[in-house]
């Protein structure tokens, strides 16, 4: 399990960051939709659900792998000490991915966590309604890897890439240290 990531078509991998605790079970099962244990995930189920959003987008928000696809954010999350944790990357290739792939402005669903936990400091959208509106309009589902490379002509903040489904042991070539 090994890429080098200067030889790897671009928009062909995605990374995704959890505990180094995980990697045991990411090594046999592949990487699994959101556990209950994973405190963003609960976070998000709850603030959509206390405000009767049960089924706001065309995924389940809880029911999903979540990666990034810009690379050079892993090096900006290592530099960040007090959250790294002794986490890792799991590289994914996307073309061995069968599950749907969507592409969706992060910063957008950050807007509606953000006014659910703390309500009195001021984020860019001035309601949890209108951030919920501008993440489910930032959603596109993708027909391939092609269309990741061209990101910034689909998502205007920071992308993620939501995987619905399992991520199989086969789509992980690499496990990198943060």
């Amino acid at each position: 399990m090994n890429v080098d990531s200067h030889c790897t078509p671009e928009g062909r991998f995605a990374f995704h960051i959890t505990d180094r605790e995980n990697v045991a079970s990411i090594r046999e099962h592949g990487l699994r939709q959101s556990a209950g244990c994973n405190i963003d995930t609960k976070t998000t189920t709850e603030a959509l659900v206390s405000r009767g959003y049960e089924d706001a987008f065309p995924f389940d928000r809880s029911a999903v792998v979540y990666c990034y696809i810009n690379e050079s954010v892993l090096e900006e999350y290592a530099k960040m000490d007090e959250l790294r944790n002794d986490d890792v990357a799991i590289v994914v290739d996307l073309d061995v991915v069968s599950a749907p792939l969507y592409l969706a402005d992060m910063s957008a669903a950050s807007e509606f966590i953000d006014h659910h936990v703390a309500p009195d400091i001021a984020p860019t959208t001035d309601t949890f309604e209108e951030a919920v509106r501008q993440y489910r309009d930032s959603i596109v589902r993708l027909g391939g890897t092609e269309v990741v490379p061209n990101w910034t002509e689909i998502v205007d903040g920071t992308p993620e890439l939501v995987v619905e489904g399992d991520v199989p042991v086969e789509a992980i070539v690499e496990i990198r240290r943060l």
